[in-house]
Parts: structure tokens; sequence; C-alpha cells
């Protein structure tokens, strides 16, 4: 798949498989650089017409790969826990740039996959 970045670009990014409790994901990585650099994965299997049982899954994945001011948090606890809810910080002009470009082209993923397009 190709996308186009923040300067016009067109690139490509790579294709993958997660599995999303037992179930195989369609996922696309790329790289967003800035002064800093983020690695972003995303990716669904589309609706399926049901909750977690028979429903959709949804993948997404932000990674610091160099020079990123970020903390992940998950209910207020650190990393790796389940909760009810998720934070994300960061500092920087740069980091707004990227994790807005990232969250941008996470959600054109999920748009093109729900949609049937895998």
């Amino acid at each position: 798949m190709f996308y186009t970045d923040g300067n016009g670009r067109e690139c490509l990014a790579e294709k993958g498989t997660r599995i999303v409790n037992g179930i195989p994901v369609t996922t696309w990585t790329r790289d967003i650089t800035d002064a800093n650099l983020l690695k972003v994965e995303a990716g669904t299997n589309g609706y399926k017409g049901g909750d977690t049982g028979s429903g959709s899954r949804t993948f997404l994945r932000i990674a610091n790969q160099g020079g990123t001011d970020i903390l992940f948090r998950i209910n207020g606890r650190g990393l790796g826990l389940a909760g009810d809810d998720f934070t994300i910080t960061l500092g920087g002009d740069a980091e707004l740039a990227t994790i807005k470009e990232a969250l941008k082209w996470m959600i054109s993923i999920l748009e093109v996959q729900s949609n049937g397009e895998r």
C-alpha cells in the first residue's frame, strides 16, 4: 500500500499480520519522522456484526524509534496493565507534528479496511 506523507511524497507502507485475540488482522506499518521518529502500525479485519465474540478486531501501535518525548500510561499505573483508560503524553513541537500525522494515518488505514479493502 502506498500513502502520501506530510510533504506530499508517495511512500510504501509495510504489510503484516497480527493475531488479535486469536484472530488474524492485516496491519500496515510506517515510520513518521521529524526531529523524532515514530513507528506506527494499524489494522482491522473490518465490521463483523457483533461484540468481541464474533465482531471485528482492531490493532493500533505507536512506538518511539528515537528522540520522542513520549509517555504511555494505562489506567495511570504504567505499562503493560489492563485498565479502563490509557493516556499518551508528548512534549515538543516535533512530537505534536508526528503524533498528528500518526493518528491521521492510522484513521485512514482503519477507514479503508473497514470498507472492505484489506
